[in-house]
């Protein structure tokens, strides 16, 4: 017998589910809870056994529920499954509902779920949401179903114009990686800014070595000058522009030097900074590769002139965190803050924060003691020792790493240095006294 409206107003559940049948496999299911569920049970032409669902009564009314048996049974008919067929629609619809978010939306979803925040350097986070930024003031509220290769050609374009060779190469970066993201979660059935040969239509980034002095007395010109500094925080740049002269680290693990990463003890081979791995710019390439300086720190030896510098620093900040605390909300001081200070005092375009880098390497690779009235190299290995304090990784670097680092070579290298740094100022200071006399 069909069933009536009247009849299914009037259900009550009992303590067992039970059915009631409306004819041709459509029934009512209530259940003890109190559900009221409309069900389809049908066989396959193959004689695979099914069952539909057509939603709850009375959301779903028993008019309804007949239209939609009466549609899954011509579906049947024909050879279909309404059950697959319901899934598929159910696909369709979050495929298509995903396809029409808009690109900023999807980027931000990039952003959080990529690679969690704590686990990368707070600069590398800063960039990719600034390229993020960049994206979403041309093409951020588009539907990433509708985005094709035009689009990001326009926003490289105006980069390119404008002579922002880098900041195009990382925009155009971001922008294959979020649509990259965005297919691979399935939103998007290809990637639209993939298979482009961008180096033939774009220029390439520059490249080019970044300024350094590497001549001696020049270099000790520098250092002098360095040395009478003073900035907005007192000669708080100078200080540290001696330590990154000194240490010839990253200026970014300068500015972002904690205290509680150093040992200043008297004993030269004890004396050390240790550069937690969270903060190596080469952190992530190193786990991918496998190698066994992923999440290690960088040791650096400290020679006596960089724990006297240090120690003098320590009674102008040791207060803080940090050695070099940031004005107001900055919690460090910002490499910029050393590239200015360069610039201040005459060497824009001529060295940079990053340049020491360059400096020490160049005229370390060069130092050389007479054995047997001979020239050479003064320590094994030379080049791949100072690699390694360079905190560079290859094959080279990794081979002292496998000989227990050679710590004790690397403390006397760093204090040649520092004391190769003593000569080359006061050798400058000489030099320049030379020409005054020479002059009058």
């Amino acid at each position: 017998m069909k069933l009536k409206d009247t009849f299914l107003r009037a259900v009550k559940p009992e303590a067992k589910a039970k059915k009631y049948a409306d004819g041709e496999g459509l029934y009512l299911l209530v259940k003890p809870n109190g559900a009221m569920l409309w069900r389809y049970d049908f066989r396959l032409k193959d004689g695979a056994r099914k069952t539909a669902s057509f939603g709850k009564y009375p959301d779903v009314s028993l008019a309804q529920a007949r239209k939609k048996h009466t549609d899954a049974r011509k579906l049947v008919s024909a050879g279909g499954d309404p059950s697959a067929a319901k899934k598929e629609a159910r696909e369709k619809a979050v495929a298509e509902r995903d396809a029409s978010r808009p690109f900023r939306e999807v980027a931000a979803e990039w952003l959080k779920i990529r690679v969690p925040e704590e686990k990368r350097a707070p600069k590398t986070v800063a960039r990719d949401k600034r390229m993020v930024r960049y994206l979403n003031a041309d093409i951020g509220d588009i539907p990433i179903r509708d985005l094709e290769l035009p689009h990001l050609v326009a926003i490289l374009v105006q980069y390119e114009n404008a002579g922002k060779y880098s900041t195009r190469a990382k925009v155009q970066a971001t922008a294959i990686s979020v649509m990259g993201f965005a297919h691979g979660r399935g939103y998007i059935k290809v990637n639209p800014f993939l298979g482009v040969n961008y180096a033939e239509a774009f220029t390439a980034p520059d490249h080019r070595p970044r300024p350094a002095v590497t001549e001696p007395v020049a270099f000790g010109h520098l250092l002098r000058k360095m040395a009478y500094f003073e900035g907005h925080d007192g000669n708080l740049t100078g200080i540290a522009l001696e330590l990154e002269a000194l240490t010839f680290v990253r200026p970014g693990d300068v500015a972002k030097a904690e205290w509680a990463h150093f040992n200043l003890s008297s004993d030269p081979l004890e004396a050390k900074w240790k550069i937690p791995p969270d903060q190596l710019k080469m952190r992530t390439v190193r786990k991918k590769r496998g190698s066994d300086r992923a999440n290690k720190h960088h040791v650096v030896p400290l020679a006596r002139q960089a724990v006297a510098l240090l120690r003098e620093l320590r009674k102008l900040t040791g207060y803080s965190r940090y050695l070099f605390p940031g004005r107001q909300s900055a919690r460090t001081m910002s490499e910029n803050t050393m590239n200015n200070a360069l610039k201040a005092i005459g060497y824009e375009a001529v060295h940079c924060a990053h340049g020491f880098r360059s400096s020490a390497s160049t005229m370390l690779n060069e130092e050389r003691m007479i054995v047997e009235g001979k020239k050479v190299l003064r320590w094994p290995d030379q080049k791949a020792l100072i690699e390694v304090q360079l905190d560079h990784d290859d094959a080279s670097t990794r081979a002292i790493y496998d000989r227990g680092g050679r710590w004790e070579e690397r403390v006397e290298l760093m204090q040649l240095w520092a004391d190769r740094i003593d000569e080359m100022r006061a050798a400058y200071k000489t030099a320049a006294t030379r020409m005054l006399v020479a002059a009058e």
